[in-house]
């Protein structure tokens, strides 16, 4: 009897287990939280060239589809209808140029609007002009986007190539 009492006496924690164990969580978040964060700026980087990645495919299908040019250009404003300019870290504009003019017009299925970029990203063509895929899917001439943040050693690249495919990698 004398046992059971006293093991019922002894649940939980003692104050120094319980301190003890705090304390080794909080040097392991010390040490985890940095790393984490840079993952999440990588993460940031790669998201943003999918979602033009995507932006690049869904006009390149779309002029092949519909036998007719599409464009993606840098996003200027919403519109109606929505307007180009040279500032791609605004985001981007992807549509079905149905009148040749090279430019969103009223005429003109948008296909997608990315104009909601996370902070601090930035994206820069070379060179720096709309993007025209052909009946066939394919473009003039090769366009490396560079995607970069606050970090002045990290970029994501994304490679246009003439054939319209596209390649991802890391900017050395």
């Amino acid at each position: 009897m004398h046992r059971a009492a006293a093991r019922g006496a002894r649940r939980g924690f003692t104050l120094i287990e319980v301190l003890v164990t705090i304390s080794i969580l909080t040097i392991l978040a010390a040490i985890g939280i940095p790393s984490f964060q840079q993952l999440i700026k990588d993460k940031r980087l790669e998201t943003h060239r999918d979602a033009l990645q995507s932006a690049l495919a869904v006009a390149r299908s779309a002029a092949i589809a519909h036998g007719r040019r599409a464009v993606v250009c840098a996003y200027g404003s919403e519109g109606p209808p929505p307007t180009c300019s040279s500032n791609w870290s605004a985001g981007w504009i992807a549509f079905i140029d149905n009148d040749d003019s090279g430019t969103p017009t009223a005429g003109d299925e948008i296909l997608r609007i990315v104009n909601d970029p996370p902070a601090g990203v930035v994206v820069t063509p070379n060179p720096l002009i709309p993007i025209i895929f052909n009946t066939r899917g394919t473009v003039v001439s090769a366009v490396i986007f560079n995607i970069t943040d606050d970090r002045n050693n990290t970029c994501r690249r994304l490679e246009l190539k003439p054939s319209g495919a596209t390649a991802v990698s890391t900017c050395n």
